[in-house]
């Protein structure tokens, strides 16, 4: 038995896949908070910017068996051909994925992503893309992947404790909500200690630009842009995004499939831009 939020078609929206079409399927549960606001303060990760509880979600519910929860995946798609990828994502998504769903998954043709797992729980070896985003106060297992992104800032946690773990690309996202308007040295660390990125998330940019209508999104923008733009992501200056056409860009974008840029390294896998951590 699965318990799935929601499942929905849309575009990666942060990471190193960022503006890839995928299909997220959000698993409920955490292993590090109830997701119950009661308990946020708690939790080990009190600033999680995500609802999982439940299943009462867009496209959620309790799926018996991994080949019924990948064919509601593959569903979401909306009749869209192609090779595809699905993002498992939560809550914490280890807590749920087995390998029955992994190959449920492959069968029907998608690559798997695993979004934001706390790392506490090892993932299981053909999993096309893993990324961790470790807490600070929870024991790190998952220590090798294809993507390490740290929420900053973290006190308990700075970005030099995880540097060496073995993994393809590091990025440092900027905590969510008005206390983290400004993550003190982001920047600077950003620009003077490769090889650290700004992971953004360019989904609640957008959805801020379409739901007030303003101009070039930056600091100097309204104060609902603001809210979803923290300073730190205008690193030099203005951050500008094109809010009128980003509805349309964003269809265009969602109808077309996941085109590779190479060829998975996992064997017989369907072809596309992701690849194995372990391959």
């Amino acid at each position: 038995m699965y318990s799935v939020k929601e499942i929905f078609y849309t575009l990666q929206g942060e990471g190193a896949n960022a503006g890839t079409p995928a299909v997220f399927c959000r698993f409920s549960g955490c292993n590090l908070w109830t997701g119950r606001e009661e308990d946020r303060a708690k939790a080990v990760c009190p600033f999680c910017d995500t609802e999982f509880a439940g299943t009462d979600g867009a496209g959620g519910g309790k799926f018996e068996t991994a080949a019924d929860l990948a064919f509601a995946c593959k569903l979401a798609l909306g009749g869209v051909t192609g090779p595809g990828l699905v993002v498992l994502t939560g809550g914490e998504p280890m807590l749920q994925i087995d390998q029955a769903l992994i190959d449920a998954l492959h069968d029907e043709g998608f690559a798997i992503a695993v979004e934001e797992t706390n790392g506490t729980i090892t993932a299981p070896e053909d999993i096309d893309w893993i990324c961790v985003s470790p807490k600070a106060g929870a024991d790190l297992v998952q220590t090798r992947g294809d993507e390490l992104k740290l929420v900053y800032p973290q006190a308990a946690l700075l970005p030099a404790a995880v540097r060496d773990l073995d993994f393809d690309h590091y990025f440092l996202q900027p905590m969510d909500g008005p206390a983290q308007a400004s993550a003190p040295g982001g920047d600077s660390l950003l620009q003077s200690t490769p090889p650290w990125r700004l992971s953004v998330q360019t989904h609640k940019v957008l959805r801020s630009a379409k739901l007030s209508g303003c101009g070039p999104i930056c600091r100097s923008a309204t104060v609902g842009c603001r809210r979803a733009v923290p300073d730190i992501y205008c690193l030099n200056g203005p951050f500008p995004l094109f809010p009128a056409p980003c509805a349309s860009i964003e269809t265009f974008c969602l109808r077309r499939p996941y085109l590779p840029s190479r060829a998975a390294r996992r064997p017989n896998s369907a072809s596309t831009g992701i690849r194995s951590a372990r391959a």
